[in-house]
């Protein structure tokens, strides 16, 4: 899997799964019930990723960016900038 950033491949893309099925469930947890996440809380790592392998802060930075890009393109989520952030 191509990143649509960069110059970079996913090897391994059941780690992005794994990273896509905690942020789901996060989602799916929304204390309001609303279905949704922050960015700030996926790519800061406020998320729990304790189910998944962690990869190098690094290589999960560029991970987490590929996931939520994913999910924009294929229609999966929507991105909308509210006043506690996107």
């Amino acid at each position: 899997m191509r990143f649509t950033f960069g110059d970079l491949v996913v090897l391994q893309p059941e780690l992005l799964n794994g990273y896509a099925s905690t942020v789901i469930l996060a989602v799916r947890k929304h204390r309001d019930e609303i279905g949704c996440v922050s960015e700030a809380a996926v790519f800061g790592g406020k998320c729990d990723f304790s189910n998944v392998a962690r990869l190098p802060r690094a290589d999960e930075d560029l991970l987490l960016r590929a996931m939520v890009q994913t999910f924009l393109d294929r229609a999966l989520c929507i991105a909308e900038d509210t006043p506690d952030g996107r």
